[in-house]
């Protein structure tokens, strides 16, 4: 099997299968059931590697927000508890 493009890896990367899978069309001129082959083959011999720790924080600001303001809830709660 030919290896993928850069931006369909790219893309598997950032979990857009659909936008990979179009682009993979575009790419090779494919069918969209050889691309979707492809794409779920290239997937089965990679699978992605799911974030762990401080990686989960990393990735989405906004996760790392809520953790932050749960973190200094706990702390109120905690100062408030002790008086």
């Amino acid at each position: 099997m030919n290896e993928l493009p850069q931006e369909v890896r790219r893309l598997l990367q950032q979990g857009q299968r659909r936008a990979a899978i179009e682009l993979l069309c575009l790419h090779q001129r494919l069918s969209e059931e050889e691309a979707t082959r492809r794409i779920d083959q290239h997937l089965e011999d990679n699978p992605p590697l799911r974030p762990r720790g401080a990686a989960i924080l990393l990735a989405s600001k906004l996760n790392f927000l809520v953790w932050l303001i749960l973190i200094g809830l706990m702390v109120l709660v905690a100062l408030f508890l002790s008086r």
